[in-house]
């Protein structure tokens, strides 16, 4: 399958999602925040990231942008549990696809795949 960076403050959601992903095949690197998770993906390259947009330490949106001025074509995935306005921001400075955070991973598997396959 995919390696598929997953970025989250909050340990839980990173596990979840973390967990989700590898239970379906794919490899999974972590990071906590958007500075450590952009040294990652230089060194890792994975083919997906999944990001919460609410984060210390250089957020989300920050990511996103600074993924966008590397690479124009890795899948993103937004996550947040905050305003709308958030997820419009994020796809506006270029991630694939906004969710909010609701902990359905059934949904989140499936834009997973979605990307990846036509990514």
């Amino acid at each position: 399958m995919a390696l598929i960076l997953v970025v989250d403050d909050d340990e839980s959601q990173r596990f979840l999602v973390s967990h989700t992903l590898l239970h379906s095949g794919h490899e999974v690197v972590q990071a906590e925040n958007g500075r450590d998770a952009f040294e990652l993906f230089n060194k890792v390259q994975p083919k997906l990231v999944v990001t919460d947009i609410q984060m210390p330490f250089r957020d989300g949106l920050d990511l996103i942008y600074d993924i966008r001025h590397t690479d124009l074509d890795v899948p993103i995935i937004a996550m947040s549990s905050g305003t709308a306005s958030l997820l419009e921001r994020a796809k506006e400075l270029g991630a694939s696809q906004c969710i909010a955070k609701s902990g359905d991973m059934d949904f989140l598997l499936d834009e997973v795949e979605k990307l990846l396959r036509n990514g």
